[in-house]
Parts: structure tokens; C-alpha cells; sequence
């Protein structure tokens, strides 16, 4: 998960918001879960190449 810190933003040097913060965080976990969707459609695609080569 995303850390919890302000920091300056590198285009205005503002403090992040907490929407930001939580925006960033939220963008992590959705990347995370298709990070997951991908690795189980490749197991799918890899399970279903061995089924149809029998």
C-alpha cells in the first residue's frame, strides 16, 4: 500500500491532499489486482492449452 507521508508534489510542490493520497493508493491496489488478473489468465490460458493438446 502507499505510504501514509506528505510530501511535496514534483509539478506545484504542494503538500498532497488526502484525496490525492488516497487516489495514489487506490490506483496501486488497481493496478495490483490486474496484475493478479493477468498472472490468472495466463494459468487459465496455460491449463486449457494442455487440456485441447490431449
Amino acid at each position: 500500500m502507499a505510504s501514509h507521508s506528505r510530501s511535496a508534489s514534483a509539478m506545484g510542490g504542494h503538500e498532497k491532499t488526502y484525496f490525492e493520497e488516497q487516489r495514489e493508493a487506490l490506483i496501486g491496489e488497481i493496478a495490483m489486482s490486474f496484475e493478479h488478473v493477468l498472472a490468472n489468465i495466463n494459468k487459465l490460458n496455460r491449463s486449457l492449452e494442455a487440456v485441447t493438446a490431449v
